[in-house]
């Protein structure tokens, strides 16, 4: 029995040191594979994988050849090849090969290259796809990953109205006159309140649920939605805007507007504008002349809007 113990032990030890002495060998193969022809490379570390021998070393040859057939031919799914064998390097316990520092950061930036590309196609939700991939695989919050959830859920509550055709505008008119000073003070109340998608009370709000629960105060229900309460009101010249206007962000295709974002005017101190809203960050005031706002906001500027007594929409059930 014992005889038996000790020839499975020196067995067991002699594979682990074959196994040790044969990492540098198949690693040199590989380079050599890698260095002359990335496609020779994919085909070595895919039989190694499928034999389940050196797993690091192939699924790390496996990642950089197909991310260096992606710098070459540009295709989505060289750089999906290299990310998904990128993940199962990661999944493995035990990592005998290092990422080299400048291998790992151009997979980063291919990824962050496409998602980007994504974005200014409008392709929000593919783009939005990417960056989650991005985040599992990298562990890091972006901004852009942040607006694209902002965009998505934006989306998913206009496509919620538009799917209801119960929950109509009722074109009521309002009788009162809105008091903007009122608004401001409201509005003013809520600063470092925290985002939340969907919210539109004290514990939580998005952009259309920051606006619509300032008008609420004043006894005025608008839409939770940046798209709905574009179609309210009248359309007022930047220069003319006053405290309380809403101001509204996005993009234009194919004279469509694509609304990301509402904010209320907060001052028009001769022509220089502030707002206070509520993006990723929380309710906030922001203005021209600060990074924040022309560096971002100002890019993506639509239109103002004031909500008067004399063509103020109410919505009911919303």
């Amino acid at each position: 029995m014992k005889k038996g113990i000790y020839i499975l032990l020196v067995g067991l030890l002699c594979n682990i040191t074959v196994t040790a002495q044969s990492l540098p060998k198949e690693n040199g193969r590989l380079k050599k594979l890698y260095d002359k022809n990335p496609d020779k490379a994919i085909q070595k570390a895919q039989k190694l994988s499928s034999k389940k021998k050196n797993l690091d070393l192939a699924y790390y040859y496996l990642t950089i050849s197909y991310l260096k057939k992606y710098s070459v031919k540009n295709s989505s799914s060289f750089l999906s090849s290299s990310l998904r064998y990128y993940k199962k390097y990661t999944n493995l316990n035990n990592q005998r090969i290092s990422f080299e520092t400048d291998k790992l950061n151009q997979l980063k930036f291919a990824q962050q290259t496409l998602i980007k590309s994504k974005y200014d196609k409008k392709r929000y939700s593919s783009a939005l796809k990417e960056s989650k991939k991005y985040e599992e695989l990298f562990g890091l919050e972006s901004d852009l990953h942040q607006e694209l959830l902002i965009i998505a859920a934006e989306q998913k509550k206009e496509a919620k109205y538009t799917r209801s055709p119960e929950k109509k505008l009722n074109k009521t008119k309002i009788t009162n006159v809105l008091n903007a000073s009122k608004l401001i003070a409201d509005a003013e109340a809520l600063i470092g309140t925290r985002y939340k998608y969907g919210g539109e009370s004290t514990s939580g709000l998005d952009c259309s649920g920051f606006t619509r629960y300032v008008y609420q105060k004043e006894g005025v229900s608008i839409p939770h939605s940046a798209r709905l309460q574009s179609q309210l009101g009248t359309l007022i010249r930047k220069e003319d805007c006053k405290p309380g206007d809403l101001i509204f962000f996005g993009s234009v295709t194919n004279n469509r507007y694509n609304f990301q974002h509402v904010g209320m005017i907060y001052s028009n101190d001769n022509g220089k504008l502030k707002m206070i809203h509520c993006p990723n960050s929380g309710v906030c005031i922001e203005g021209e002349g600060e990074p924040s706002y022309d560096m971002y906001w100002e890019k993506r500027f639509l239109f103002i809007k004031r909500l008067s007594s004399n063509d103020l929409l109410t919505t009911k059930n919303l």
